[in-house]
């Protein structure tokens, strides 16, 4: 959504905006947004209406940078608790991409680095299910949320190689109801492939990821 948007356009096309409790947010490559008040939950259409037209009208300060808001998002909130909040990063190293995951996620996540299991993954190297089940997921006590996310975690992976991504970090994803939701993702293409990953349709992971 940007300043042109036509927000009766989207009470027409769109059901579920109509319908459904939502999230409001801008997308702007803004890290932690959550912690700069730039995340409006639990609202309806009319609210988010408002308060992205508020958010679009002056200029938003983050360190020493200032600039407008322009391009925001609005998705389905999906209710969940902070016990069910997980963190889950790629990205590029020398040798290939390190994975890290969490199993707290959420806007008070800490030092992810320092509390993060990490798998290293060789360029060369076929990431497989069950060396995340071992190597990252080994403190997941339920079987089937174990399945679950290793499977996301390896289609993530091949998306993240196939399109050439050189950074990917999701913070949170949830498991509910045995289908797992992205609730917030930033993420960096290697700018040396960013021509060819345009013109590659992206995978399609076996699973159902909302």
């Amino acid at each position: 959504m940007n300043p042109a948007t036509d927000f009766n356009s989207i009470r027409a096309s769109y059901s579920w905006a109509q319908d459904s409790s939502l999230v409001a947010k801008p997308d702007q490559l803004i890290k932690r947004r959550g912690k700069l008040g730039l995340v409006k939950v639990k609202c309806s259409l009319d609210d988010a209406a408002v308060w992205i037209t508020e958010k679009q009208k002056d200029p938003f300060t983050i360190g020493n940078t200032s600039g407008k808001l322009k391009n925001f998002i609005i998705e389905p909130f999906v209710a969940h608790e902070e016990k069910d909040e997980m963190y889950v990063a790629i990205y590029g190293t020398k040798t290939g991409d390190k994975i890290l995951y969490h199993h707290e996620g959420g806007v008070d996540i800490g030092d992810v680095d320092e509390k993060a299991v990490s798998l290293d993954v060789d360029v060369d190297q076929k990431l497989e299910k069950n060396d995340v089940e071992e190597k990252l997921l080994a403190g997941v006590k339920d079987a089937d949320q174990k399945a679950l996310v290793a499977e996301f975690i390896v289609g993530l992976f091949a998306v993240y190689r196939k399109l050439y991504f050189a950074y990917m970090e999701i913070n949170p994803i949830v498991v509910r109801d045995g289908k797992i939701y992205i609730l917030d993702l930033a993420a960096k293409l290697d700018q040396v492939n960013e021509l060819e990953a345009s013109s590659t349709s992206p995978l399609k992971l076996n699973m159902r990821v909302h």
